[in-house]
C-alpha cells in the first residue's frame, strides 16, 4: 500500500496532517516531523538541512536515496545498519536493478519510486519484506523528498521491519499487506 500526499506541489496543513495521521509507527510521526521542521518556505529541505545528529536513535532505520533515470530509478546513497533486516543485504551504493532479489516486489519498487520522482511528495506504505526468505516480516517504509546539491532530487527514508504474527492475524494476511497505489 503507498499513500502519497497528492499532485500537487503545495501541500496545506489539511494534507500535512492527514499523510501523518496515516503513518501507523511512531518512528515515521516523528522522522515525518522532524523532515516538516526543516522545510524552508513550504520547500523540502535540503540533504544539508538533515543532519544526522538531530535523529541518532532513527539512524539505523534511515536511507537517503539518489532519484536516478529509468530504468534504475534510485540509488542507496547512504543505508542504515537496520536495512540489513530489511534487504539482507547491505544496500549503500547500490542501485534497484543491482540491489538483487527483491522477492516478487521489485516491479512494486520500480512503480512507486517512479511515482515519488513524479510528485515529489511524501509517501508510506507497508508490504511483505521485499527479499527471499524474510517473507515473515512485513516492511513499513516511509520516503519524504530532500533536495541534494544543485537541487538534484533525493529522498530521506525509513525502512522498519517486523514479524508478522505481531501485528495480529488480520494485519498479517495478504489482502492486507498489499503492494497498491492509494
Amino acid at each position: 500500500m503507498i499513500r502519497l500526499w497528492g499532485q500537487d506541489k503545495k501541500m496545506g496543513t489539511g494534507a500535512e496532517r492527514a499523510f501523518q495521521a496515516q503513518l501507523l509507527l511512531p518512528q515515521q510521526r516523528e522522522l515525518f516531523d522532524y523532515w516538516q521542521s526543516r522545510k524552508q518556505g513550504g520547500a523540502a529541505p535540503s540533504r544539508d538541512d538533515i543532519s544526522p545528529a538531530d535523529i541518532p536513535h532513527l539512524l539505523p532505520n534511515v536511507s537517503l536515496l539518489e532519484l536516478l533515470p529509468e530504468p534504475d530509478l534510485v540509488r542507496f546513497r547512504l543505508a542504515g545498519t537496520a536495512l540489513w533486516d530489511v534487504y539482507g543485504r547491505e544496500m549503500t551504493g547500490h542501485t534497484l536493478s543491482s540491489a538483487g532479489n527483491w522477492g516478487g516486489s521489485h516491479s512494486y519498487w520500480q512503480r512507486n519510486y517512479r511515482l515519488m520522482a513524479e510528485s515529489r511528495q511524501p509517501a508510506a506504505g507497508m508490504l511483505r519484506a521485499p527479499s527471499a526468505g524474510r517473507e515473515h516480516l512485513v516492511h513499513f517504509w516511509m520516503r519524504l523528498p530532500v533536495r541534494g546539491r544543485d537541487d538534484a532530487p533525493m529522498l530521506l527514508g525509513l525502512d522498519i521491519c517486523m514479524a508478522a504474527s505481531r501485528l495480529g492475524d488480520d494485519a498479517s494476511s495478504e489482502e492486507n499487506i498489499s503492494a497498491g497505489v492509494m
